[in-house]
């Protein structure tokens, strides 16, 4: 279990940040009024009142907190969640299934399920964690997390992700989705490595060129192998974010590609 303290509620040394979120909010709920009944919730990061601590204060705000469409289940979520109160979370702390604290350990997204009890019912809601990051001159600082919690859980949450990097993006913020294991194969070489869901091409293009150093300076052409054994190319955003989208609905743990020099 992640370590509690007492602590008093440090006035927030990002109000900018809290801001951003609610106009973030504001949009998601906008755009998905006809959606699975959502709730949207934040955390924030902060330093801990111990200078000492490597790790963060994690607090759930009061707002922003917005839900396209009301269900006594999701806010008997949120309130169970707020009844935490701070938690301060490190590298090493235990956060078991509690996915915010996942998220601000590994700094990616992640998807899971709870089960919460109204009414002498139990009822499984699904779970969405995304880490929220400040761009800074030498690192990403992470300063939040988002949850979105639906009333019956998705299969996949990918398409929530890229909308809401999005929303962040426009406010000068980022994220970092779940990562995909990319195997790729070269000649008589075969490299792996990890590849988050919120890469571009030019991502894929600067992890391929590093493991094949050949590869600098020429032309060449990246291809995905899809279920049914078929080689499709990858050559823009779009082509790569369809190959990953398909990859996590059909619960693929490895995308395989090839390179091969473009005659």
């Amino acid at each position: 279990m992640s370590k509690r303290v007492q602590l008093a509620l440090p006035e927030t040394p990002l109000p900018s940040i809290l801001s951003k979120m609610k106009k973030v909010a504001k949009k998601f709920k906008e755009v998905n009024l006809h959606g699975v009944p959502t709730l949207l919730q934040y955390y924030e990061c902060c330093p801990p009142l111990d200078p000492e601590y490597n790790g963060f204060t994690v607090i759930l705000r009061d707002q922003p907190v917005v839900y396209n469409k009301y269900h006594v289940e999701l806010e008997r979520y949120h309130k169970n969640c707020y009844k935490q109160g701070c938690r301060v979370v490190g590298q090493d702390t235990k956060v078991k299934s509690w996915l915010a604290g996942r998220a601000v350990q590994t700094r990616v997204a992640d998807q899971g399920t709870t089960r919460i009890r109204v009414d002498n019912s139990d009822h499984e809601l699904g779970l969405f964690i995304m880490p929220v990051f400040l761009n800074r001159v030498t690192h990403k600082q992470t300063v939040g997390i988002i949850e979105l919690v639906t009333i019956v859980p998705k299969e996949s949450y990918v398409e929530d992700f890229f909308q809401i990097h999005k929303l962040l993006k426009d406010e000068g913020l980022d994220s970092k989705g779940m990562g995909k294991t990319i195997k790729v194969h070269h000649k008589d070489l075969i490299v792996k490595f990890n590849l988050s869901i919120s890469a571009d091409f030019k991502d894929l293009q600067k992890e391929v060129t590093e493991r094949f150093k050949t590869l600098k300076h020429k032309r060449y052409l990246i291809e995905y192998e899809d279920r049914d054994g078929n080689s499709l190319p990858i050559i823009r955003d779009a082509h790569l974010k369809a190959c990953i989208k398909k990859s996590v609905s059909q619960e693929s743990t490895v995308i395989k590609m090839s390179v091969k020099l473009a005659t």
